[in-house]
């Protein structure tokens, strides 16, 4: 993927609520609702703090519908994986919602060299319609990406 796409102003990561131990789609179109009325740039989806980890494909894709349904403002969505197949399955489920990229994070728990990194993201995206946020989380991934990978 060669296409670039300019981020500015300010972003929130949205929190995903619950009630009785399922996604609140109600809560969640009043807070984007808030939000954007409050002025934002845009809204990152099923990231960390979105409590993706909780969701299953099928709910982070519907998360992501009532997002992309209660605001025209663009979105990141959250699509990291334990493998590049894996991630390219989340983007492809997601990509009807036409987010503005895909934020992934190193895979979690394989502490890849970085050379092994570096592989990863370029087969994302080099196989992504979607632009790609590259998320550095290493408290949650166990491996910080280098500024020179």
């Amino acid at each position: 993927m060669s296409r670039s796409i300019q981020f500015s102003g300010v972003w929130i990561p949205l929190v995903t609520p619950f009630r009785d131990g399922r996604v609140d789609h109600v809560a969640l179109a009043a807070l984007v609702g808030r939000l954007a009325a409050a002025g934002v740039a845009g809204f990152v989806v099923c990231a960390t703090t979105g409590e993706a980890p909780l969701l299953s494909d099928d709910e982070r894709v519907a998360v992501l519908g009532t997002v992309k349904a209660s605001t025209s403002l663009p979105l990141i969505m959250g699509a990291s994986g334990n493998t590049a197949d894996e991630v390219l399955r989340r983007i492809d489920a997601a990509s009807c919602h036409a987010p503005a990229a895909f934020m992934v994070t190193a895979p979690p728990y394989l502490r890849p060299s970085q050379d092994a990194l570096r592989a990863f993201f370029t087969a994302v995206a080099d196989a992504s319609p979607t632009p790609l946020v590259v998320y550095d989380i290493p408290a949650r991934t166990g491996v910080r990406i280098e500024l020179d990978t």
